[in-house]
């Protein structure tokens, strides 16, 4: 392959502070101190000017152009601008992102990187969807700013860790440090900030990091004092504690926030992949989308008489939770309203492509959350003095500690936005039951279910669990025997023998499942007289016990071992009665091996990642298709774009750097380093298939009523 003329080959080249670094060689903790200041800084500073660029656009389209329009216009264009937002940032993410759309919020690709990529994060990637927040939010979508910032401030880190070539662990740290600076800019808090650094980017509280990535928040925090003066996100009166009464009713709030925040996750999740199925361009999709939040926002206005931006369907809400933490009455229908369009317009915005975060939204529906318990309070316990303001400061608690898995982030956050010690106790209660409850129901944080949809289960930071990275529908057995209800039990015991299979799914007439018949059944029949005469439907078992496709393979297990059982039938979600596969324990322990070498494989990406950064290139992964023109040719022989280096050939569980006499298979996956869009895309026409076929999906092998075997038994 030959370079490109106008553009240096690839190759690795150290950055100069690292040259420097590696002359002078300071000692490492000065390195990491001046490193640990130099982000909390610039992470202010890009924090300050996202959030100015933000409320100068917001302020601009709904304060002072909406304040020139008749009612109606002013109406109309509420509704017209989050679409125009949504196409603007569709044009912008289909143009410089294209391969990346549909992704979870950024955070969760922090934490990803942080826990499998050494902090390495590509700050490029992260500039574009911090400008589309910027439209997104300035132009009325519902999401919260604070998010792009811990992003901002975290992405610096890692650009520096990197121009510095620090090691893994000191690039990670500098993660947190700058996820610190952005949280502490955003709320003037950096004691939040910085646990929030560790429990939700780290995964971890060390005392390696707790040191630098403080001093990061301190000088984040108190630069954005001198440059925007000392109050806190939300001005927040004083007002008497409540008492023993608010901390014992603070216990129930922190179940009805858990059950608040699991809905709120479900909801973000749901209405995203509905979205992201519509086939439609992404600018359309995201201009509908916008379109769709409009109205909403219209809607809640028109119904109770308010302004669209005092709504708090539009942008951050952050002047709807001010009002209620200042004692503004609304009514308990009011309230209820929004706490069920809130969640409603923020999954709308981010599931069509709109940017932006989550951490205002859960503010927002935790303090709405506690301003109807108060309502609810006021009617059953009406000798209840506690004020309104602190139901919905502890409802704003624990909705955050359940949503984001973060108790200790959510207790520091409010003590400091309130300066006040009487209110700790209900926190404390409340955020305790409300992350209790939330861990019992297994339910993941608003940021680890993107990374457990990717396959990546964290804990402290880690992937720990290879079976939880593994879905169902990827150790299942797609092509099961199985048996029909009318199926006699001779001819039952006769597939018993020929299949050595202990159970088998039961389907009626109809291709329903309607049980699981098994060997056990089979000998408690043969006990009885005439057994001969009765049908599998007679003996099988009706209360089934199930997996589902899109459940981690350690979640089936533990279904086995619980009830004992050697099988279990996979069915949909949507359709209980329809059969996809069985998983027994023999299938999860291939699926280990097969999660043990995913987990190498990752490690592998992550190396060619690190490695694509370091020359100024993507790294890209491709799969030799059946009758590509990369199939049966060796390397030497394909045509290879400029500015493309093939970096690895993975056949099976073996990776090796290509040879030019490598020839290459169908199956193979390979890993390369590309410049430019261009490049990666006439690289991947070498491995995908001209024309095919569609083949069918394999179906399940019916066991005949004599008990004979399909054909395909001699080929399993």
């Amino acid at each position: 392959m030959t370079p490109s003329s106008s553009r240096p080959p690839l190759r690795l080249t150290p950055t100069r502070l690292a040259a420097w670094l590696d002359r002078t060689q300071p000692p490492e903790e000065a390195v990491m101190i001046g490193a640990a200041l130099g982000v909390g800084v610039l992470g202010a500073l890009g924090t300050l000017l996202f959030r100015r660029l933000v409320d100068l656009y917001f302020g601009f389209f709904f304060t002072d152009v909406q304040g020139l329009l008749s009612p109606f216009l002013r109406q109309l264009g509420a509704v017209l601008l989050p679409g125009l937002g949504g196409l603007i940032v569709g044009i912008i993410l289909a143009g410089f992102l294209p391969n990346e759309q549909g992704m979870g919020p950024g955070i969760a690709s922090m934490m990803e990187a942080v826990a499998l990529r050494g902090g390495r994060l590509n700050l490029r990637r992260a500039m574009v969807r911090i400008l589309c927040a910027t439209i997104t939010l300035g132009s009325g979508g519902s999401a919260g700013p604070e998010d792009p910032g811990i992003q901002l401030g975290g992405h610096i880190g890692s650009g520096l860790g990197q121009a510095m070539r620090l090691s893994d662990e000191r690039t990670k740290t500098l993660v947190a440090c700058g996820a610190a600076a952005g949280l502490a800019a955003a709320f003037n808090t950096p004691f939040a900030a910085v646990f929030f650094a560790l429990e939700v980017v780290l995964g971890q509280i060390t005392a390696a990091a707790i040191g630098v990535v403080a001093l990061s928040a301190i000088v984040s925090a108190v630069l954005t004092q001198a440059l925007a003066g000392p109050q806190p996100a939300f001005a927040i009166p004083a007002y008497p504690p409540g008492g023993i009464a608010a901390v014992l009713l603070s216990l129930f709030l922190g179940a009805l926030a858990a059950l608040v925040a699991a809905l709120f996750i479900r909801a973000l999740y749901w209405i995203g992949d509905r979205i992201r199925g519509w086939g439609i361009p992404l600018p359309i999709k995201a201009a509908g989308g916008g379109v769709i939040v409009g109205m909403l926002g219209v809607a809640v206005a028109l119904g109770f008489r308010l302004r669209p931006e005092e709504t708090g369907i539009f942008g951050t809400g952050y002047l709807l939770i001010e009002d209620v933490l200042q004692g503004a009455s609304f009514a308990p229908g009011a309230v209820f309203a929004l706490l069920l369009i809130k969640p409603l317009a923020t999954a709308i915005t981010l599931g069509s492509g709109g940017q932006g975060g989550v951490i205002a939204p859960t503010l927002f529906l935790g303090t709405l959350t506690g301003a109807l318990f108060s309502q609810l309070v006021q009617v059953f316990f009406p000798t209840v003095a506690t004020p309104l303001a602190t139901f919905a400061l502890v409802g704003m608690g624990a909705v955050f500690a359940a949503a984001l898995r973060a108790p200790i982030t959510a207790v520091l956050l409010l003590l400091e936005l309130t300066h006040e010690p009487a209110i700790l106790a209900p926190l404390l209660f409340a955020t305790a039951v409300s992350t209790l409850i939330a861990e019992r129901w297994h339910e993941p944080s608003v940021y680890t279910l993107t990374l457990l949809r990717r396959g990546i289960r964290l804990v402290r930071g880690q992937d720990a669990d290879v079976l939880a990275g593994l879905p169902v529908s990827e150790a299942m057995v797609q092509e099961p025997y199985i048996v029909r209800d009318e199926l006699e039990l001779p001819a039952l015991e006769q597939a018993i023998y020929e299949t050595h299979e202990h159970s088998f799914p039961v389907l009626d007439r109809s291709d329903a499942l309607v049980g699981v018949v098994s060997l056990q059944d089979l000998e408690r029949a043969k006990s009885t007289p005439g057994w001969e005469k009765l049908r599998v439907g007679n003996i099988s078992t009706r209360d089934l016990l199930v997996a589902y496709p899109d459940e981690p393979v350690g979640t089936a297990l533990r279904r086995l071992a619980v009830r004992d059982v050697g099988m279990l039938p996979v069915v949909s979600r949507r359709e209980p009665g329809r059969l996809l596969g069985t998983i027994r324990r023999e299938d999860a322990l291939k699926a280990y091996k097969r999660g043990v070498l995913r987990r190498q494989e990752m490690q592998q990406r992550a190396d060619h990642v690190r490695l694509g950064q370091l020359a100024g290139a993507d790294f890209y992964e491709f799969l030799v298709e059946p009758g590509c023109p990369a199939d049966g040719a060796s390397v030497r022989d394909l045509e290879l774009p400029e500015e493309v280096l093939l970096t690895a050939i993975r056949r099976g569980a073996i990776t090796k750097f290509p040879h030019p006499t490598d020839v290459l298979r169908a199956g193979d996956s390979i890993l390369a380093l590309a410049r430019n869009q261009e490049a990666a895309g006439a690289l991947a026409a070498l491995f995908k298939r001209d024309a095919s076929r569609p083949r069918l999906p394999p179906g399940p092998r019916e066991v005949s009523p004599r008990g004979e075997l399909p054909p395909a038994v001699s080929s399993r």
